[in-house]
């Protein structure tokens, strides 16, 4: 994209107070005479008191100073002004056009700025009015609206530098300034490590900048670090380049788009309280809490449709996956469990802990493409870091039946105000987040942790510091942000839900069960009976029918469950491979695939892009006006969809019937657990053996 920033250039300086009360009158735009002609003027200042108009009472008030307005020719070599919304190409230098500057004074600095430059080329589309400006369609709209967002940015510079403090930060500033003279600056605390790096009014908030997606490291030489690494749905990229910039970007849309309380929500509510001002009486937009869902092991066609609405979660809890057996899993997995209540019920309460099918869970995983996960990527961070959303019961299967892992869910201590804050940070990062995920560095413990200090703004919890999910547990509960207390009674937290066992242990029971029939026949160990094909599994059945007498429904009960987990993998299995032969296939050359391969790679990019569109308008939180119409107006793209859902189950069963038989198995292992079942129905009415018979028998 070619940009039109707007670039500040002060060198950055620690500054130690500032708190200032004036008339609200008194920041005054004054415009200086430089490339203003007489005739000009008049619309010119109208035009700056349209931008004063604007801007929040605080900044009015906390600035008792007049700041010189100057259109300068000087900014950059620009002959005519960019359209921001034009491809750049080749030399990436002629994608920014400088539109304005703050100038510090030479003795004050940044904290009494009096000067902005603003690019001349803006005074022929200011003085056509917003109507006849020239129009884009994105940004701010318009020429016109972009230099009122130009002089708005500079001025929240203005502000940002002027370190406006409340008096609760002022006299945490003052305590550290007198632990750090008592200290000498070695062994500083924390709490006083941030605040003595305070320079800003906004702008290093921590809370802003979690938000934001700032990380700040290093203990000396401290500095920033932009999280998000992939901006796509950013209103301007310039909001990467510093904090500084980012809060000012965010000031602009804040001050000027109605939708912006829709679009980021938690910045707006964050910006809203700092500033006392609510641009908007009416914002004139509606909240999407309409989200997709990941599916484990599934194509693209499994993406299933969920609601996120803030009035409807009756509770957020922790979601710890114990120790898994790689080395990606060795510490566990952090995840957040979402409390949706039934649409169907009509109070938001307790009950709602039962609703188990509407449960969401909030996940920060590393965005693997490659066949096999390699350990060095994850080191180096070469794999993305993305907020996956599944369905509660998609989670419990994957880490109690797929790896053999419990699960605990302990409930935080969120206010009504900050769990609404949880669920629109995850609207938001839905659309607009990706970061780089490390093993030992970002990963989904450090991901959990990020996200919940931008909704949770205590000194405790600013200063936790962990790299684990066990670690990030412990913090929460020695902080009393999370109720751990629900898992003493490990039988009354599997009854309430907050303990999840992995099966294991009821595979090792029916498995033992059925080797003590006939310990010759049947596999050593329960790994090996899985292994085993399900024709050989069934013949297990009919042999140890045939030795008991009478049999019990114990015995189908027990080749149920087995056969009921086997089946899970199998088909587990199926659709991984599915996933696995289009990335092996799409590295392939076009002439070395055949029209079957080229017509399934096909199908699969067509399943898993429908509902990721990649021409979206807007920013942020995207707005159902922001889908293209033919995405809702098309009444056969359901049908569609499920014929080429069904063309690539046709490809993959042909495919891996050949290679393995895999179909196969899935077929016979689910009739064999429909066989099962009617043997335990049978068994409980009468006690008469049926030898001639084996499960995948009609």
């Amino acid at each position: 994209m070619r940009k039109i920033n707007r670039l500040n250039i002060s060198a950055a300086v620690f500054l130690i107070s500032a708190s200032a009360h004036a008339d609200p009158s008194a920041l005054q735009f004054s415009l200086a005479s430089e490339n203003v002609s007489d005739d000009a003027r008049p619309r010119l200042e109208a035009f700056l008191d349209e931008a004063r108009s604007k801007l929040p009472p605080q900044y009015l008030s906390a600035l008792p100073r007049e700041v010189e307005i100057h259109f300068v020719t000087s900014l950059d070599h620009s002959t005519q002004l960019l359209n921001p919304c034009s491809t750049v190409t080749g030399d990436s230098s002629d994608a920014v056009q400088v539109l304005g500057m703050t100038r510090p004074g030479f003795f004050s600095g940044k904290k009494w700025i009096r000067r902005i430059d603003v690019n001349a080329l803006l005074i022929p589309e200011i003085l056509k009015g917003p109507d006849a400006s020239t129009h884009f369609a994105c940004g701010h709209g318009s020429f016109y609206a972009t230099a009122l967002a130009t002089i708005l940015h500079e001025t929240s510079h203005v502000y940002d530098f002027a370190k406006i403090v409340d008096s609760e930060t002022q006299s945490a500033i003052t305590d550290c300034q007198i632990e750090h003279f008592n200290t000498g600056g070695y062994r500083l605390s924390d709490k006083c490590n941030y605040f003595l790096h305070r320079s800003n009014s906004i702008s290093d908030d921590r809370v802003f900048m979690n938000l934001g997606g700032w990380v700040t490291q290093g203990a000396i030489f401290v500095h920033n670090t932009q999280s998000n690494t992939a901006p796509t749905r950013s209103p301007d990229e310039y909001e990467f380049t510093n904090p500084q910039e980012n809060f000012a970007v965010n000031m602009e849309y804040f001050l000027l788009d109605p939708e912006y309380a829709c679009r980021r929500p938690t910045m707006y509510h964050y910006l809203q309280k700092q500033l006392s001002f609510t641009p908007f009486v009416n914002p004139g937009c509606t909240l999407n809490t309409h989200i997709k869902l990941s599916v484990i092991n599934m194509t693209g066609t499994a993406s299933l449709d969920a609601q996120l609405d803030p009035s409807r979660i009756y509770q957020i809890q922790y979601l710890l996956a114990g120790k898994g057996a790689n080395f990606s899993s060795h510490w566990g997995h952090a995840m957040y469990r979402i409390i949706v209540c039934s649409p169907d019920r009509k109070a938001v309460g307790p009950d709602c802990l039962n609703d188990v099918a509407y449960h969401l869970v909030l996940s920060y995983r590393a965005n693997v493409q490659d066949l096999v996960v390699s350990s060095w990527k994850g080191l180096v961070g070469d794999y993305a870091s993305r907020p996956f959303l599944f369905s509660f019961m998609e989670i419990k299967n994957e880490y109690t039946i797929d790896e053999m892992r419990e699960l605990d869910a302990i409930p935080l201590n969120l206010s009504d105000d900050e769990r609404q804050v949880f669920i629109e940070r995850i609207l938001e990062q839905n659309w607009e987040y990706s970061g780089r995920y490390f093993f030992l560095g970002n990963n989904c413990a450090t991901e959990a942790l990020n996200f919940l200090k931008g909704i949770i703004d205590t000194e405790p919890f600013q200063d936790s510091n962990v790299f684990s999910p066990i670690g990030l547990m412990s913090d929460l509960e020695d902080l009393k942000i999370g109720d751990a207390s629900v898992l003493d009674d490990q039988n009354s937290a599997r009854i309430q839900g907050y303990l999840y066992d992995s099966v294991r242990a009821k595979l090792d029971i029916s498995f033992k069960a059925i080797q003590s029939i006939d310990p010759t026949q049947t596999p050593k160990t329960l790994d090996d009976y899985i292994a085993t094909p399900a024709q050989q599994r069934a013949s297990l059945y009919a042999n140890a029918l045939a030795l008991l007498n009478p049999p019990s429904a114990a015995l189908p009960l027990n080749f149920f469950v087995l056969e009921s987990y086997i089946a899970y993998l199998r088909q587990a299995q199926y659709y991984q491979r599915i996933a696995s032969s289009q990335i092996t296939l799409s590295a392939k050359k076009p002439t070395e695939l055949s029209a079957d391969e080229t017509q399934f790679l096909a199908n699969m990019k067509l399943l898993n892009t429908v509902n990721t569109p990649t021409s979206l308008k807007g920013y942020g939180n995207a707005l159902e006006s922001d889908f293209p119409a033919a995405i809702a107006q098309d009444p056969t793209a359901g049908t569609a969809l499920a014929q080429t859902a069904k063309a690539v189950f046709a490809w993959a069963d042909q495919t891996f019937e050949a290679q393995d038989g895999l179909p196969s198995e899935i077929k016979n292992s689910n009739a064999s657990i429909l066989y099962y079942l009617r043997e335990q129905r049978r068994l409980r009415t009468s006690s008469a053996p049926v030898v001639n018979q084996t499960p995948n028998q009609p």
